[in-house]
């Protein structure tokens, strides 16, 4: 882990570009959402795809990935658990553990899902200009190297 950056420590440049970046990336994020039709909440939806992502995944692991309380992460899992996207499991190697993990009987939904999402960005690209969609395509090899560090 790299020496913790400040404002005073970053070039005017970067915190710049930083904010264009963020001011962009909320409400991108947000249409992203809407686009899916599945009626989660912005948590459930964060909470899904961490344990996409990292599942299957401890009470504590979650709610500390997703930086909610115990209690917190336990309403949002039962809420996903209803919707039949998640499932508890016992973790093999401590069974006083109760993991959470992805149904893969929901695999459909997922796909469709995400197929929606993707149709729609799609479709915004179709409709700029061949160098503007090209600048994006450009971007996002770079853009990826944002997560890294977060993940």
């Amino acid at each position: 882990m790299g020496k913790r950056l400040t404002s005073a420590t970053v070039e005017g440049r970067h915190m710049e570009v930083a904010a264009q970046l963020r001011a962009l990336i909320v409400p991108l994020a947000r249409l992203l959402r809407q686009q899916s039709g599945d009626g989660l909440t912005p948590t459930q939806a964060s909470a899904l795809g961490t344990v996409l992502r990292h599942g299957p995944l401890s009470l504590s692991d979650l709610a500390a990935t997703e930086r909610l309380s115990l209690p917190m992460i336990s309403k949002v899992v039962g809420s996903l658990e209803t919707e039949g996207l998640i499932r508890r499991a016992v973790d093999p190697s401590d069974r006083r553990i109760c993991l959470v993990e992805f149904n893969a009987d929901r695999q459909e939904w997922l796909s469709d899902n995400r197929q929606r999402r993707d149709l729609w960005l799609a479709e915004k690209l179709a409709a700029m200009d061949d160098d503007d969609a090209a600048a994006i395509t450009g971007a996002v090899p770079a853009l990826r190297l944002l997560l890294d560090d977060s993940q």
